[in-house]
């Protein structure tokens, strides 16, 4: 039988990957993975951007982001060229295609939240906020 910390800790685990199926569902809706989307919010936000710069924004291996955006080229939503200033770097942007998706797909952590504090009232909801983000600091090594 599990403890009540034990029982804590796995009701904040499944919430975090209820979480994250929400976001892959709602992200189907756009034909994107969340690793596709990552990469269309960094590019957009940048505009245009080196692709290592993308993969420390990222933190992920460089094979990784490279089939991540081989398959974003495919889908005409990036565009990628050799950097003239440095052969070994490759500069990514958004294509009008890739501009288009980005602007259509709402604020996730909005539609995750709205689903997820609906039926709780907006004190309780605040209160829970207080809670987690007290945790957080008792946590973080670096406060």
């Amino acid at each position: 039988m599990d403890t009540p910390q034990e029982n804590f800790l796995k009701k904040i685990k499944r919430l975090y990957l209820l979480m994250n199926r929400h976001i892959e569902e709602e992200l189907k809706i756009y034909g994107l993975a969340r690793s596709q989307f990552q990469v269309l919010y960094f590019t957009n936000k940048k505009e245009k951007l080196t692709q290592k710069a993308l993969q420390q924004l990222m933190q992920v291996e460089p094979a990784t982001l490279t089939g991540i955006i081989d398959g974003l080229v495919k889908k005409g939503l990036l565009e990628r060229i050799e950097s003239k200033t440095d052969k070994r770097s490759n500069i990514i942007w958004l294509t009008h295609e890739g501009k288009k998706i980005q602007k259509k797909i709402p604020p996730l952590h909005e539609v995750i939240e709205a689903t997820m504090f609906q039926n709780i009232s907006e004190n309780d909801k605040n209160k829970v906020m207080i809670i987690i983000e007290q945790a957080i600091q008792n946590l973080d090594e670096d406060n």
